[in-house]
């Protein structure tokens, strides 16, 4: 921060006013905290759309995004979703940029991403800004993807943080099976961790899930392993949980998505991997829509 040349009783007139900003800045950064959908012109084209959640730690922002894209495999365009994580520095105006500062290897290159915005007017749930996502090539398999460049102004609303309990009959396997599923889930405040290497800010999601009546998947109730673990989070509208399995080896995981406008119902997979005698594994797939309880 520069200061100019003044006499005694301006540079303590200058040094509360700047206090003041300050506190007034810290206060509307924090009501970034939460998940957030961005609107446009842009976002009424075909495969197009943002989600993402935000934390704020003192003068930075960390999110992760979910990013709907129109990308070309094979000749034909279809609808990709890409995860990024992004972060940036709030500048002195109160102004601030959010970037992937890190591959996202195979598939999302650093630096393709900028957001940038200004915080919501106090007691608002909007925010407006601009971004820009460059064109890049997703070494996908079996076929690469190309994916445009796309950028627009936006407005982001603000949705309900992913909480409560949802039920419902999902499909099991190949086969005529069903499972009863209920998932007891809460959206934490950002944290940090050291499993993900370079991405250390995560959205954690703390659950419970139970599965009953199924022939294919255990009768049982699986808890999320602990926040600290970065497989329980949630990007936008999107989460993915990890539970803990027994000591045999089997885990149990989910991971799902919902509309942002609609939080009554959620759709879910759900993978359950085990192990039999002569060590090999297996996987069951679930799949279905939970509704909020």
């Amino acid at each position: 921060m520069k200061f100019g040349r003044h006499y005694f009783l301006p540079l303590i007139i200058s040094c509360l006013c700047i206090a003041s900003s300050a506190q007034d800045v810290s206060d509307a950064y924090t009501a970034l905290n939460g998940n957030w959908h961005l609107t446009g012109e842009w976002a009424s084209k075909p495969f197009q759309a943002i989600n993402l959640s935000l934390g704020i730690d003192g003068r930075m922002i960390y999110g992760e995004a979910r990013l709907l894209m129109p990308c070309i495999s094979a000749g034909r365009t279809s609808g990709t979703d890409w995860e990024v994580f992004v972060e940036g520095r709030i500048a002195s105006d109160g102004s601030f940029v959010l970037g992937n500062q890190y591959d996202m290897p195979p598939d999302i290159p650093a630096h393709i991403v900028s957001i940038h915005g200004t915080p919501p007017a106090v007691g608002s749930t909007e925010w407006s800004g601009s971004f820009d996502i460059s064109a890049f090539t997703a070494k996908t398999s079996p076929t690469p993807q190309e994916c445009p460049a796309v950028s627009g102004s936006f407005i982001a609303t603000q949705f309900p943080p992913l909480n409560g309990v949802y039920e419902g009959t999902i499909r099991v396997g190949n086969k005529d099976n069903e499972a009863y599923v209920s998932l007891d889930v809460a959206q934490g405040k950002l944290i940090s961790t050291k499993s993900l290497g370079a991405f250390a800010h995560v959205i954690p999601l703390d659950a419970k899930i139970t599965v009953t009546g199924s022939s294919s998947l255990p009768s049982n109730t699986f808890e999320s392993r602990t926040q600290s673990e970065d497989n329980n989070r949630i990007a936008g509208n999107t989460f993915q949980l990890h539970f803990l399995g027994g000591n045999d080896g089997t885990t149990f995981q989910a991971d799902g998505s919902f509309s942002p406008s609609n939080e009554s119902r959620i759709r879910v997979n759900l993978f359950y991997v085990s192990k039999d005698e002569s060590g090999k594994l297996h996987t069951v797939h679930g799949d279905g829509w939970l509704t909020r309880q």
